[in-house]
């Protein structure tokens, strides 16, 4: 019989795989990305339509205000656009793009006052809809759902490793913290959710 914690991974890693398995078939991410990086527009404006969506569901946990997501967003392709000559083809062009997604929306936060609270109702809509159906298939239960009522960090490592896929030390470098404290967190975030989850199955949600 499987442990609690590991019946959590295979489930998180089951609905993250769903949802970034179906848009990644699509298009080959790091072939674009070369591509937009020797100057093909047109590589670049599919890289743009590919992504967003994806940048909007990682941005609104982190900014209430869906407006300054999507400037957030396009301000994150400017700088991909203005800089592309600079990306490493050696590395995930989809952590470069998260990270400086991340640092974008940090910029931004310091610019404005911090809002008091999250709107949780409608970003976990947002958060959910990508891969809503797959979650629901799973004893009707929206684990994304739940998992957006962690805490924001955990949130966010929680995220970066089982909707898009990052390795340990990517996200790390992501959010600027060590291989440790990604680990740590990360180790909370399931511990939360195991809690959370077997309340939702005591009460039948």
């Amino acid at each position: 019989m499987q442990e609690p914690s590991e019946r959590l991974r295979r489930k998180l890693i089951k609905h993250g795989q769903n949802r970034v398995n179906s848009l990644k078939n699509t298009i080959d991410e790091q072939l674009l990305a070369v591509k937009a990086k020797q100057g093909d527009n047109q590589a670049f404006e599919m890289l743009v339509e590919h992504f967003t969506p994806r940048l909007r569901s990682f941005l609104l946990r982190r900014m209430p205000d869906r407006l300054d997501v999507e400037d957030a967003i396009q301000e994150t392709f400017l700088k991909v656009h203005l800089n592309i000559s600079a990306y490493d083809e050696n590395h995930r062009f989809t952590c470069w793009l998260f990270t400086i997604a991340a640092r974008t929306a940090m910029n931004i936060a310091r610019v404005k006052k911090p809002c008091i609270g999250v709107f949780l109702e409608d970003v976990e809509a947002d958060i959910s809809s990508p891969y809503q159906d797959a979650c629901r298939s799973d004893d009707k239960m929206n684990i994304w759902k739940i998992a957006a009522s962690l805490e924001e960090k955990q949130y966010t490592a929680v995220y970066l490793k089982y909707a898009e896929g990052f390795s340990t030390a990517e996200i790390a470098a992501l959010m600027n913290t060590s291989k440790i404290n990604t680990r740590v967190l990360l180790h909370r975030a399931r511990n939360t959710l195991m809690k959370k989850l077997k309340q939702y199955e005591t009460q039948g949600l």
